[in-house]
């Protein structure tokens, strides 16, 4: 190829690059524009007057009350959502079950462990399939027992009382799946189909969104702030998010409870043994199988952040995380 030719080739070869790169960083700067103004359009919920949201982002935990400050006299609000509390008046605790955040994992743990429904059994050891049926305790109902959260609320004023809450985009594709999964014995049908995301991240009713489309109990789909907050009051001493239920348990739960114990006489090794059945949990209540499309999760997202239901689960809990996810996505 004469010299001449070869330049101009090069030359050719050199501006269609050039305008390829630049139709990339176009394409790129494109992208990073509709993102920005997706999430302009779409602000996050302002926190609360109590939000805990940074301290929760920061420890994965909070203590909304002085531990050492609860006794006879401790006030706390009646939840806006009774549901199930378990009990142990033994080692003085109260574990509020927020529906779809953990709360069978804990309970099965509390029935071995606390409970010890299955005498001589050690964690680290199978157990049987059907825990769920199982009474709370081999011993007398001191250990552990069912209450109505509102009864223990009012009752049970010097015991610590805790609970465990959840992403909202995660906890609601939760709730959809477990209704999903309820649907299945073919000897009934069911009247309606079961809500899409979009129905339930803007409906004022999300749990009557289910009534007729599964056998799932409608009061999985109640927002978690219903529980665990009145007003501007904590129904709870304690929260920790899900995701970090053993070092809940182990690092701060646990150890509280042993110290509130010490000189009692009680022994206190089944507290022990209750913890070390999260010792091999990295993750619970977690999707195993994550087909997720990220714009339809940010545009559920988005719709969670105004829902009239769960709003107030971002405001108190969430918005520390979102914040940062937000952030942590951008280029």
């Amino acid at each position: 190829m004469r010299p001449l030719r070869r330049r101009a080739v090069i030359a050719a070869a050199t501006t269609a690059t050039a305008v390829l790169l630049l139709g990339v960083v176009l394409v790129g700067g494109g992208v990073v524009v509709e993102r920005a103004q997706a999430m302009e359009s779409c602000p996050l919920p302002t926190p609360a007057r109590n939000s805990v949201s940074d301290a929760l982002y920061d420890q994965n935990y909070v203590w909304l009350r002085n531990v050492n400050a609860i006794d006879r006299n401790t006030q706390r609000p009646t939840a806006r959502r009774n549901t199930t509390c378990y009990v142990s008046d033994r080692f003085k605790f109260v574990f509020h079950h927020v529906l779809k955040n953990g709360g069978s994992t804990i309970m099965v743990r509390l029935k071995l462990g606390i409970g010890e429904t299955i005498p001589g059994h050690k964690p680290g050891e199978p157990w049987p399939g059907d825990m769920h049926q199982r009474g709370f305790t081999s011993h007398d109902k001191s250990w552990l027992r069912g209450m109505h959260c509102s009864k223990a609320v009012r009752e049970l004023r010097d015991y610590v009382h805790f609970a465990f809450v959840r992403d909202p985009y995660s906890r609601l594709r939760s709730i959809q799946a477990f209704a999903t999964h309820l649907r299945r014995p073919a000897h009934r049908a069911f009247p309606r189909p079961i809500p899409s995301l979009d129905t339930l991240a803007t409906s004022s009713d999300p749990e009557g969104a289910f009534r007729g489309a599964t056998s799932m109990g409608i009061g999985h789909a109640m927002p978690q702030s219903g529980v665990v907050a009145s007003g501007s009051g904590w129904v709870v001493d304690f929260v920790a998010d899900i995701r970090f239920m053993r070092e809940a348990f182990q690092d701060h739960l646990v150890p509280v409870l042993k110290q509130r114990l010490a000189g009692t006489g009680i022994d206190t090794t089944p507290l022990d043994n209750f913890a070390a059945y999260f010792g091999m949990t990295k993750q619970v209540n977690v999707m195993k199988k994550k087909e997720v499309d990220l714009e339809e999760e940010e545009r559920i997202r988005c719709l969670l952040y105004k829902s009239p239901v769960y709003r107030r689960d971002y405001e108190l809990f969430y918005t520390t995380h979102e914040r940062k996810r937000r952030q942590a996505s951008q280029p």
